[in-house]
């Protein structure tokens, strides 16, 4: 695989954590019962560490100004 190959799984890997985050975040501020907007809020946030270890791994690459 290629370093070109490489940022492009890279980035399509952290586009998944984003929207995951995205996704977790919206059901959170969605529902009624609290404990369940808890568990997605809590899901959101570990995809919003998924998607920083990803940004990590672009920056390795010498991709940056990666804001999503």
């Amino acid at each position: 695989m290629n370093d070109t190959e490489d940022v492009r799984r890279i980035r399509d890997n952290l586009q998944g954590e984003v929207d995951g985050q995205a996704l977790y975040g919206a059901l959170a501020d969605a529902e009624p019962d609290a404990n369940l907007a808890k568990v997605y809020r809590k899901l959101a946030a570990v995809e919003g560490a998924h998607a920083e270890f990803w940004r990590n791994q672009l920056a390795k690459h010498g991709v940056g100004g990666i804001a999503l």
